[in-house]
């Protein structure tokens, strides 16, 4: 209701959870929206830590040219009263003087140690430096580590901007043949699981899903249904794709792979999904080929399987032709 009194008085850009907790899922969609995203919570202590939550969330997310604010209103207020009593320019005014997600982190962190100590500086980059570990390499992630070290007299060496929790050297970029950082290597089907839940639309661009359901390779039968769920639905979303997976297993593995970075263009997308399952299988054509030929070694073929064979002999020759 608050979203529907915000647009009734012209504020149109606003979206709410419905009661649920802000999610990365949330975060990977609107920021395809827009650069900046403001969060408005009651200003008393209940929104102070929902508000510390968001930005938990949020920092895996703040690639360099996105934003992300917080906004309070005084105790007992919402946005539905504010835009009431305010109108529309005040409450525009207010989001305006949102308070940026650097200044809330380090003023919320600041406020719990006393600075004019050695070990409440120290206190202060034990709190601070996981936090700063989760943002994506970048200006930002360096102007934030600056901070820190003008807060606590120590260098960027001291502080270990450069590392990643868990590890004990600097994090290295690892690049492929396009020269984009890479994350760690995931599976092809994994890959276009991926494309698929975060692109719900690009379902329509599989021409035959039957192909997907045929494949024997771990993963297959779940994007065999995601295309299903996104083939000619487009307002599906990854919530919903999502939600469709709760009593399932993989659940917890689809929530990662729902935003994790592909690193792939968003016009290319389309492509490389189709180039991913005809990979998939070419594959397991090959593996089937290369099985029977490993039979037909040990023992005579079956007459099934002599002709399946003669059949993949062809084929294979067809394409190199």
């Amino acid at each position: 209701m608050d979203v529907v009194s915000l647009a009734q008085f012209e504020v149109e850009n606003s979206v709410a959870t419905l009661g649920t907790a802000t999610t990365r899922t949330h975060l990977q969609r609107l920021f395809r929206l827009a650069p900046e995203i403001v969060f408005c919570f009651d200003g008393d202590r209940a929104g102070r830590a929902a508000a510390w939550k968001a930005m938990q969330v949020a920092l895996p997310e703040i690639q360099d040219g996105r934003q992300v604010a917080f906004l309070f209103l005084e105790e007992g207020e919402d946005p539905d009263t504010t835009v009431r009593s305010e109108g529309r320019e005040g409450f525009m005014e207010r989001v305006a003087q949102a308070t940026s997600l650097p200044d809330f982190l380090f003023d919320s962190l600041v406020a719990q140690v006393d600075m004019g100590r050695m070990d409440g500086k120290a206190r202060l980059v034990s709190l601070v430096k996981p936090l700063l570990q989760q943002l994506p390499e970048g200006a930002l992630r360096d102007m934030m580590f600056a901070r820190l070290s003008t807060l606590s007299g120590l260098t960027d060496t001291q502080l270990g901007a450069n590392q990643r929790p868990g590890s004990s050297a600097p994090a290295r970029r690892r690049r492929g043949n396009t020269g984009k950082m890479e994350e760690g290597q995931i599976s092809p089907v994994a890959l276009a699981i991926s494309l698929v839940l975060q692109n719900p639309t690009l379902a329509d661009s599989v021409n035959d899903p039957g192909v997907i359901r045929d494949l024997k390779i771990q993963g297959a039968e779940i994007l065999a249904r995601l295309v299903d769920l996104g083939a000619g639905q487009p307002d599906q979303t990854t919530a919903r794709m999502l939600e469709s997976f709760r009593d399932s297993k993989y659940h917890g593995y689809l929530e990662k792979l729902a935003v994790r970075p592909t690193y792939i263009d968003e016009e290319a997308m389309e492509t490389h999904l189709t180039d991913t399952i005809k990979g998939l299988v070419e594959e397991e054509v090959e593996q089937r080929r290369l099985q029977l030929l490993e039979i037909s070694r040990q023992q005579p073929l079956e007459p099934d399987e002599k002709q399946e064979l003669a059949a993949l002999l062809r084929a294979r020759v067809d394409d190199s032709a």
